[in-house]
């Protein structure tokens, strides 16, 4: 009889299947539950068993994401679930903490996940990652006349996969913490969903240099992506909406936190509301570091970490001049926790404002020395797990 933390086995699927039906609210009919049971990669799954009753779940997904066009491997958490007769035991933090020694071991040095709650999970030690631009769109803040572009704006479909992996990976490097996705991500668009349609913006060469994923649905056009690698690229696919103004009374679409598309277009009259997406958190602190596109500098920095979670991270870490990170028995001249550093290296938060609302301690002037080391990159993601 199992219990406590075991990985689940395929002869774990049928009652992994049930939870998830229960916890996520998703009923599945007798075929596509068998479907699923077959299809399940139990071996990603965590549970917690309480007398050889599986009580709770935890998924890692092996992925990865990119820091300022570097990429890193990242532990995806996902499917935590657990049935109300066991909740208020504990369960899914002895989960939560078992997978995070379970990435470090496995080499995912960062951690992403979307939090049923902020508060829960900052207590192990994860943290807002990132801010998403809305914008709403009534039909009569369009432009009125479509835009004269060089480009030619062509439906896609899943021959186009190639292409569209080229220009996402392309627009993924620009930004910090957007996942690395692999050919199979587009072949699921699709396979897996009838409703979303797919248009691309092509130079005249037959390149591509951006496209938008969409749904339409009563006389309401739901934008996904708007992924554009230039200017021409963005104002052909904006003619997409002006080309439905006979089928589409509004228009929803998200963008990354600086985008300043209405100034592009003067149409300042656009709804705008920004909205915390996911949650990151770094597993292995030491790896990170070395691996983060720090600048250079004149000056080297120390900073102290503390982590309750996860202690193999609590320390002081060195920057050096030329980029390299070592470790110290020293008091750091920053001291911070690990949340903190999520904040500054997964969600490009400034560090004069962490400072300023009292997440960093030391020197005002160590603290701009750090601001000198940090890319400026947006962080941005897209996905969902």
């Amino acid at each position: 009889m199992k219990q406590g933390i075991h990985q689940l086995t395929i002869e774990d699927a049928p009652a992994l299947v049930e939870l998830s039906q229960y916890a996520f609210q998703r009923p599945l009919g007798e075929e596509e539950k068998h479907k699923r049971i077959k299809e399940t990669k139990a071996h990603e799954f965590w549970g917690y068993f309480d007398q050889g009753h599986l009580a709770s779940v935890a998924r890692i997904h092996p992925l990865s994401v990119f820091l300022d066009g570097e990429l890193v491997n990242m532990g995806g958490i996902g499917n935590v679930a657990t049935w109300p007769e066991y909740r208020r035991n504990r369960y899914v933090s002895h989960l939560i903490t078992h997978v995070l020694t379970l990435m470090k071991q496995e080499g995912n040095v960062v951690s992403f996940l979307a939090p049923f709650s902020f508060p829960f999970y900052r207590r192990f030690g994860w943290e807002s990652l990132v801010t998403r631009k809305h914008y709403e769109i009534n039909k009569d803040n369009l432009p009125t006349s479509v835009f004269v572009t060089n480009y030619l704006l062509k439906r896609m479909e899943s021959r186009f996969s190639e292409e569209l992996q080229h220009v996402y990976t392309a627009y993924a490097k620009r930004y910090n913490s957007m996942l690395n996705r692999e050919k199979a991500w587009w072949e699921r668009i699709f396979t897996a969903d009838k409703k979303l349609h797919v248009y691309g913006a092509f130079t005249t060469d037959g390149v591509c240099k951006g496209y938008m994923i969409y749904s339409m649905q009563e006389r309401h056009l739901d934008v996904s992506e708007f992924v554009a690698l230039d200017e021409e690229a963005k104002k052909t696919l904006w003619n997409v909406f002006k080309q439905h103004d006979s089928m589409a009374d509004s228009v929803t679409l998200l963008l990354p936190e600086d985008d300043q598309t209405p100034y592009a277009f003067r149409q300042q009259g656009i709804t705008q509301t920004l909205k915390p997406y996911f949650m990151g958190r770094i597993v292995d602190v030491f790896p990170f570091l070395q691996a983060f596109p720090f600048k250079q500098n004149e000056a080297e920095i120390s900073i102290e970490i503390t982590d309750e979670v996860a202690p193999w991270n609590t320390g002081t870490y060195v920057l050096s001049k030329d980029g390299n990170v070592s470790r110290s028995n020293a008091q750091g001249q920053l001291q911070f926790d690990v949340q903190t550093l999520a904040a500054l290296c997964l969600a490009s938060v400034s560090p004069e404002v962490l400072y300023r609302e009292g997440w960093i301690s030391g020197a005002a002037t160590d603290v701009a020395t750090l601001a000198e080391r940090l890319p400026t990159s947006t962080s941005f993601f897209l996905d969902f797990f």
